[in-house]
């Protein structure tokens, strides 16, 4: 008895060998293994875009090109966060040592927090201090981050993953404008990570040179030239009235029924003028403003919120 088992040694290493080398390159290789371990329905427009982020996570392994940068402009309720988390969910199956840095607004973190650990098993810390940026997987608020810019910078460290949610809160004009904190804080923590997700529901705020210059802080090389191509291939866009924004029996997910009536307003003269003379008011006072939040677009706001309430 002895004697056969030990004639079977040998097999018996090899198939252990050899079910340990399967399970190792299954999470390692397969894209869909990620699902098996995740708590998510996915939708099949999300399932294409997410193979389409592991596409590129694919070749930048085989041939050491770029790392994956995709700006994920969902519109609200689709599932920007689902998103991203799959494809950091995928990165850390693959790397158990990634690291990886979120960063959104304040009210967003526990959220952030919560959706990690309830979908995808992963445990993010909240950053409170410098000494926080050791930890592998962390969850920070941009407007407390942008504070210790420098002190980042000096202490030179770097990430595997690096996402950023409501990207379009960085601003700035063009190449020679510096840029808000927000701005200079991100282009910093683009310049120190392989791989960035920028996530906004509104990628454009309507101003060219805004734009241009936050999709660089995802593509440094981006240009006049090259943006329609940078767009084609690196912005994942949908909308809820998209036709392939459907659920997996091809339902669209928000149905738009919508009829468009005019009403016609019987306005006297004199509510006409009392109108106009309150709309003037407004936009002296808004010109003399500095922003709308300073006292007298406050005012001026509030005016034209009473004018059109009482109209």
């Amino acid at each position: 008895m002895t004697k056969n088992l030990e004639q079977l040694k040998p097999i018996l290493q090899f198939l252990a060998k050899y079910t340990a080398m399967k399970i190792d390159s299954k999470w390692k290789y397969d894209p869909t293994m990620v699902f098996a371990v995740s708590k998510i329905d996915l939708l099949p427009f999300q399932l294409i875009d997410y193979l389409e982020m592991i596409k590129m996570y694919e070749l930048h392994e085989e041939i050491g090109s770029a790392g994956v940068r995709f700006l994920l402009a969902y519109e609200t309720g689709l599932g920007k966060t689902i998103l991203a988390g799959l494809f950091l969910k995928d990165l850390i199956i693959k790397n158990n040592n990634a690291r990886v840095l979120v960063v959104c607004p304040r009210p967003a973190i526990l959220q952030w927090q919560k959706e990690m650990q309830d979908k995808f098993d992963l445990n993010f810390s909240i950053y409170d201090n410098l000494n926080d940026l050791k930890e592998k997987l962390l969850i920070a608020s941009i407007d407390k981050l942008k504070r210790k810019k420098e002190k980042i910078d000096y202490r030179d460290t770097k990430w595997d993953l690096v996402i950023v949610d409501e990207l379009h809160r960085a601003t700035s004009k063009g190449d020679n404008d510096k840029g808000n904190q927000r701005y200079e804080l991100i282009k910093l923590l683009s310049s120190r990570t392989t791989h960035f997700l920028g996530l906004t529901a509104t990628p454009h705020d309507g101003k060219r040179d805004h734009f241009i210059s936050r999709l660089k802080l995802i593509f440094p090389s981006l240009t006049e030239d090259n943006l329609e191509e940078y767009l084609k291939k690196y912005m994942i866009r949908r909308r809820k009235k998209d036709d392939d924004v459907t659920d997996i029996n091809g339902n669209p997910l928000f149905p738009y029924d919508v009829t468009v009536k005019t009403i016609k307003l019987n306005v006297t003269k004199e509510e006409l003028e009392f109108y106009r003379g309150v709309e003037n008011y407004v936009k002296n006072m808004y010109g003399m403003a500095e922003n709308y939040n300073s006292p007298r677009g406050l005012v001026a706001t509030i005016m034209g919120r009473l004018a059109s309430k009482y109209f």
